[in-house]
């Protein structure tokens, strides 16, 4: 299984900035996969990246104004697609029946959605993460076949703060997802990753890659990063 390095620009980005990602170098045992803003999509066609989504519908087509579908994804050249980032559920009150739909789209038409989850301070310093986490598993992975997702454990008290959980406590998260998945549903980490902290994820057990926010908007940076994660 190769390790995923997705960067996740949110609504960042610049056709400058695509024209510079064209010098990123594929590292053996890994897969570099972009997700800038829906609009820049088409601008990777012609490029060797592998690129994704940050968000879909869960119907085809219809009167959904502004929205965009996994079958426009997927007849852009797509191959995965984020679902369910805190953002999404914090700001657009995204619920996990929401993911749930947008996920079994998506892999009707042939991506990989990547199902995020994560605990916020309080849960995770009241002992309740455990839980909190069980919760949206079971309800934002209902019916999918197993092994045509990813999860992406992003604790929410960790994106865009700097802080990070420690390996034991990223590996507890791993434990809890492969006690409740099995271990062939590829786990990755999200949560402030930076070219600083890359190589001690890398060494995790069960960490089968991450999702990388700013740090993820510079070119050399995001290099550095992959190579950290090289097999």
């Amino acid at each position: 299984m190769k390790r995923l390095i997705i960067a996740n620009w949110k609504m960042n980005g610049s056709i400058h900035l695509i024209q510079e990602f064209r010098s990123l170098k594929k590292i053996p045992g890994t897969e570099a996969i972009i997700c800038p803003p829906a609009c820049y999509l088409p601008l990777f066609s012609d490029t060797l990246m592998k690129f994704g989504a940050q968000n879909c519908h869960h119907a085809n087509n219809g009167a959904f104004t502004g929205e965009i579908s996994a079958l426009h994804l997927k007849e852009l050249g797509c191959t995965y697609v984020i679902l369910g980032h805190s953002e999404r559920r914090t700001q657009f009150n995204e619920t996990d029946s929401v993911v749930n739909h947008k996920a079994a789209k998506a892999i009707e038409h042939g991506l990989t959605p990547i199902i995020c989850i994560g605990e916020t301070y309080a849960e995770r310093h009241e002992n309740r993460f455990e839980q909190a986490l069980l919760s949206q598993i079971d309800r934002s992975t209902h019916g999918l076949p197993r092994h045509q997702y990813v999860i992406a454990y992003e604790p929410i008290w960790s994106i865009g703060t700097g802080l990070v959980p420690t390996s034991n406590d990223i590996q507890t998260v791993i434990n809890l997802i492969q006690q409740r998945l099995g271990t062939h549903t590829p786990i990755i980490y999200g949560g402030s990753v930076n070219d600083k902290n890359a190589a001690d994820l890398s060494n995790i057990p069960g960490l089968n890659g991450i999702l990388v926010g700013g740090a993820s908007l510079n070119v050399t940076t995001f290099q550095s990063i992959i190579d950290a994660f090289q097999a």
